[in-house]
């Protein structure tokens, strides 16, 4: 859960490629309810229909009978969302974390963190970020 803009989407996306380089079945699904595969990442949850909702109640039965993974995301924790009750408390059961946005200095550490985790040297100067290569 978390704000709009803040990566939920690029989160579940990047845990779909992983898994996929890892040679599982994999989709991602933006306001829509995939069929089941090992892992299957439910993007905005809050915008399903009623249909919809009675459709991932029932992915989320036949992924948990499978072992299978069942990714969402939404604006708020699951007993905040307007959704069936009986879909409100499934969701409830599994892990619930909050994404936040980042800041502009945090924004600055991770691309340097990520450049320097691919052998780039980054140096900040001002509002810019600007990367050297190591081997220049």
């Amino acid at each position: 859960m978390g704000e709009v803009g803040c990566g939920k989407s690029h989160l579940m996306q990047a845990a779909v490629v992983q898994a996929r380089s890892l040679g599982q079945s994999a989709v991602f699904a933006h306001g829509a309810v995939p069929d089941v595969v090992s892992v299957i990442a439910v993007d905005d949850v809050e915008v399903l229909d009623d249909a919809a909702q009675i459709a991932l109640f029932a992915l989320y039965n036949r992924v948990r009978e499978s072992g299978g993974m069942l990714l969402v995301s939404s604006v708020s924790a699951p007993a905040h969302l307007n959704l069936r009750d009986d879909l409100r408390t499934r969701l409830g059961w599994g892990l619930v974390y909050q994404v936040h946005a980042l800041n502009d200095a945090e924004k600055t550490q991770a691309l340097e963190q990520h450049g320097q985790a691919r052998g780039f040297y980054p140096a900040v100067r001002g509002d810019a970020l600007s990367v050297a290569s190591r081997t220049a």
